[in-house]
């Protein structure tokens, strides 16, 4: 017979929250009104913080996610005594919009500090005393992005029954699967309008298989061996970006009595890093937003 079923996903996550507004460190020099010398110096390098006229709490992230995935499946029986075939596919894709509201901008911050603005300094004394237009360009700062992740899989297997032994049957399983990896990023409110979104994507193609021997069951059980069961599989993995690996498990388990089971492994595995591990900062989520001096 042939049995079809599918799953489907839809989930958004929203985050927001608020934390502390970061203490600054710059120079400032005697071409700033404001300076005061303590000892004659004409510059100084001082440490202050905004949160005197914007709160001590007021830089607010924004984040959401939104995930879609649907993955069909179909299992088949072949005509060979209890082999079947399973074919399965799977499409998923995630966006992830980021926004950081409230923060500082630095650039527009040092030339208040050291040239002025339209006649107008920044005060890192007391920041109170700094005209409010000059403060207000300077905390509104955003910072933000988008980034999309797409996912595309295929796998096919065949498992059944090879042959029997007095332990029990000898059970295969063979089979591939394709993935197509994708990750992507864009400014969410472009420093350059219409700029393309920046990323990678990967191929991912793998053989498998798997052996299962019953070496004693039901039929050839003697003292101290209830059950002996080996496990042999392995694994060829191609990535499109950096080539071949090849991985093994081999697995033994012992029954000495039915209320008794002592198993080892032994084997190798490769893990490696996704796209966004391996994309970098400036090409994923990265958002910076000025206003330009006067």
């Amino acid at each position: 017979g042939v049995e079809f079923s599918t799953k489907a996903l839809w989930n958004t996550r929203l985050q927001f929250s608020v934390s502390p507004v970061p203490s600054n460190t710059a120079t400032i020099t005697s071409a700033n009104p404001f300076f005061q010398s303590l000892n004659g110096e004409t510059s100084q390098k001082v440490q202050f913080s905004f949160a005197p006229y914007i709160g001590s709490e007021n830089q607010r992230t924004y984040n959401r996610v939104d995930v879609f995935q649907v993955t069909p499946q179909i299992n088949a029986d072949l005509p060979w005594g209890d082999w079947e075939a399973n074919l399965t596919g799977n499409y998923s894709r995630s966006t992830t919009n980021a926004v950081v509201t409230n923060g500082l901008d630095t650039a527009y911050l040092n030339t208040a500090l050291s040239k002025g603005i339209g006649g107008k300094y920044l005060d890192p004394y007391n920041i109170n005393l700094t005209n409010a237009d000059i403060l207000n360009k300077v905390t509104s700062f955003k910072s933000g992005g988008v980034a999309l992740q797409k996912l595309v899989q295929s796998q096919l297997t065949l498992n059944g029954t090879v042959f029997e032994l007095p332990g029990g049957p000898v059970k295969m399983a063979i089979g591939g699967k394709y993935d197509w990896e994708g990750f992507y990023s864009n400014l969410n409110v472009g420093v350059i309008p219409g700029k393309p979104y920046r990323g990678s994507h990967r191929v991912v193609t793998s053989t498998f298989g798997e052996v299962h021997v019953p070496v004693i069951g039901d039929g050839n059980r003697i003292p101290l061996a209830y059950s002996l069961d080996l496990d042999v599989s392995g694994r060829i993995d191609n990535y499109s970006v950096f080539g071949n690996t090849a991985n093994y498990k081999l697995g033994l388990s012992w029954q000495p009595v039915e209320e008794l089971t002592i198993r080892a492994t032994r084997g190798t595995s490769y893990d490696a890093p996704s796209l966004a591990d391996t994309t970098p900062n400036q090409g994923r989520i990265q958002l910076q937003l000025y206003n330009a001096p006067n």
